[in-house]
């Protein structure tokens, strides 16, 4: 695994007065003190720093003490983004409860530092085992993303598919998505909306759900589903004339 460490910060609501910090490289060294010099000279090895909701939190604090130390900040990769991509079926992963890390200890940055890190290697080792056409879908939808783009440098991922995304993609989801759909709107205007539906999609388990979290924070991809998936098309094409039969529906709830 490349150069990484996992950061996470204790901070008083409604103070921004940082009263904790801790931190873990690879490889077990970790950190954990209220000492930002101290800190960073921990993270200098590294190229790459991580955490859960690092992006919306920690790097507020962080990044103003980077420039005021005159120091490059890391490449920064979120596993709270990661989550719903990769783990979107239900029950959700064990190490998560919505946006939340499921921790031993209440307040404790080090062992919140150690629980990121354990749930990237995990999601690392799920987007290796994803096929090769998911892979490339999630690429050329979220590689220019803010919460994305540092994941993808770190995994170097380099595709050398020459095919069209369109093509693949309804070849890859070929009778789990209407055919009318937009898709060139979508893949455009909702790279990161499209690419949580889809990977919803994949699950197929009826009972997973977008986690309330990603709702909230892209409200869009709720559109999206209607527009991919519940939303009948004049035409027909094969999810539609499977999803919206009648006779299919009544077999397959009432058995006749």
């Amino acid at each position: 695994m490349k150069n990484i460490a996992f950061v996470d910060l204790e901070v008083i609501p409604g103070h921004s007065r940082i009263v904790d910090m801790g931190a873990v490289r690879e490889g077990g060294a970790n950190f954990h003190e209220n000492s930002f010099e101290r800190l960073l000279d921990f993270l200098k090895p590294v190229e790459y720093i991580g955490g859960h909701n690092i992006l919306k939190h920690d790097l507020n604090y962080l990044a103003p003490l980077y420039e005021k130390s005159d120091c490059s900040l890391p490449r920064v990769i979120d596993t709270l983004y990661l989550s719903p991509l990769l783990f979107p079926e239900r029950p959700y992963h064990r190490l998560l409860k919505d946006d939340k890390l499921l921790t031993d200890s209440l307040s404790n940055p080090l062992n919140d530092s150690i629980k990121a890190f354990e749930l990237f290697r995990e999601e690392v080792d799920t987007f290796e085992k994803l096929d090769e056409d998911l892979k490339y879908v999630y690429f050329r939808l979220l590689k220019n993303t803010v919460e994305f783009q540092a994941f993808f440098l770190f995994m170097d991922y380099h595709p050398d598919k020459k095919e069209h995304l369109l093509d693949i993609l309804s070849d890859r989801f070929y009778g789990e998505i209407c055919e009318s759909a937009p898709l060139a709107d979508l893949v455009e205007h909702y790279p990161l909306e499209l690419a949580y539906t889809l990977a919803l999609i994949n699950c197929k388990d009826r009972y997973s759900i977008t986690p309330p979290w990603v709702l909230h924070a892209f409200p869009a991809v709720d559109k999206l589903m209607n527009q991919l998936r519940n939303t009948l098309c004049i035409t027909g094409c094969p999810y539609c004339n499977k999803a919206f039969d009648i006779h299919l529906g009544l077999k397959k709830i009432f058995r006749f």
